[in-house]
């Protein structure tokens, strides 16, 4: 199997726009205020030469360092160019290297148009939908839209990929049941949108004691993105979660009471390094609403052999045996080898830990029940079960 690093690089701790939702900033998290807003040469210098001694005792083929805050935009073009040129001098003759970077999309110009082009950078811009779904959280720190500004970088990165100058931009959006889906998908195809990410938001079981039944609602607008996908029946076109549920039906695992633990096998296997401002190395962030299983995990200092260090560390193998071990209740569930028991930030609880189903799992059930009722022409097995699909 293929080892991948992914570094999430925090080149920027600050962001020029404030969504309610933001795990990050917004979600009793203030740990970010207290390191630099912008990280610095020396901190990349000494993040590459750790990831170069990394990648031959670890056997990484590939290392893809993610550019991501706060807004990694803010950092000024001719500091992020010293840090891109810092990581190709260091790396490309050790280890397949690629750029990527996930921006609000509020900040463009010239000089960073000519980056993307020079270190080919892939571009993930994080927007809502439409301008009355973005703008219901995704707002500026005055409480302004930042709808139309996104909306205008958006497509002239789509001039720019048609020009060859940089890749098609992504988008990523968090899910609010009470938006309307298939005018959503139909709003982000209008502007070129090709590939696309939709996001459960990041919440745990003790959410739930706020509103029960907060995390039934979100099957319909996972099918709701399917089915406009279906129809539109374009094969440029990529959502995420419609890909995740035709790897696992095209996997075929079949799940049993003698055999519940089998999983999907990915080639690659994908390690997430979180790297903060100030050099700091972290599990992936994404599991801070773990709270207080998040907190325990261990930090790195930067040194040459941090990066050795992070992935010899016994947390690696507590989330791959977290992710891999699942609750009795997930245990008999036809979908499982769909949802794989959801994203371990949504099965925790201050009670069970990770004993738990996800707190969407009514809605994952629902959104592949209608997905296997949509059509009549082949059969598909999926789980233990033949269905026709």
């Amino acid at each position: 199997m293929k080892k991948r690093l992914q570094v999430i690089y925090k080149i920027v701790e600050r962001c020029n726009i404030n969504c309610t939702y933001c795990y990050y900033f917004n979600l009793d998290n203030e740990s970010a205020y207290d390191r630099p807003i912008f990280t610095s040469l020396p901190i990349a210098k000494k993040l590459a030469i750790s990831i170069l001694h990394s990648v031959k005792s670890h056997k990484i083929e590939e290392v893809l360092i993610c550019f991501h805050g706060g807004e990694p935009m803010m950092i000024k073009p001719s500091l992020f160019d010293k840090i891109c040129e810092i990581f190709v001098k260091t790396l490309t003759d050790n280890v397949k290297l690629n750029f990527s970077i996930q921006t609000n999309g509020t900040i463009l110009n010239t000089d960073w148009i000519l980056l993307f082009y020079k270190y080919k950078i892939s571009i993930g811009v994080s927007i809502d939908g439409d301008k009355v779904a973005n703008d219901k959280f995704r707002l500026s720190k005055n409480r302004k839209s930042t709808f139309k500004i996104v909306e205008k970088n958006i497509k002239i990165f789509n001039d720019l990929y048609s020009q060859g100058i940089c890749s098609k931009p992504s988008t990523i959006s968090v899910i609010n049941p009470l938006n309307n889906y298939r005018k959503i998908y139909k709003y982000l195809r209008s502007i070129g949108i090709e590939q696309m990410s939709f996001l459960l938001p990041d919440e745990n079981y003790d959410y739930l004691k706020k509103d029960n039944s907060f995390g039934d609602k979100f099957g319909k607008p996972l099918f709701s993105l399917y089915h406009s996908w279906y129809k539109e029946n374009n094969p440029s076109v990529e959502i995420r979660h419609v890909n995740d549920m035709f790897n696992g039906i095209n996997q075929q695992i079949s799940l049993s009471k003698n055999n519940n633990n089998k999983r999907l096998k990915n080639t690659i296997e994908n390690i997430i390094m979180v790297v903060r401002s100030d050099g700091s190395l972290a599990v992936n962030d994404s599991y801070y609403p773990t709270e207080t299983w998040y907190s325990k995990c261990p930090v790195f200092t930067l040194e040459p052999n941090a990066v050795s260090k992070f992935l010899s560390n016994k947390i690696l193998d507590e989330i791959k045996f977290i992710e891999r071990t699942i609750c009795e209740e997930c245990k008999t569930c036809n979908w499982l080898n769909l949802c794989n028991g959801g994203d371990i930030e949504n099965r925790w609880s201050r009670t069970n830990d990770f004993d738990n189903p996800s707190i969407f799992c009514k809605s994952y059930k629902k959104y592949y029940e209608k997905v296997i009722s949509l059509t009549t022409d082949k059969k598909q097995t999926v789980g233990n079960t033949v269905y026709k699909t």
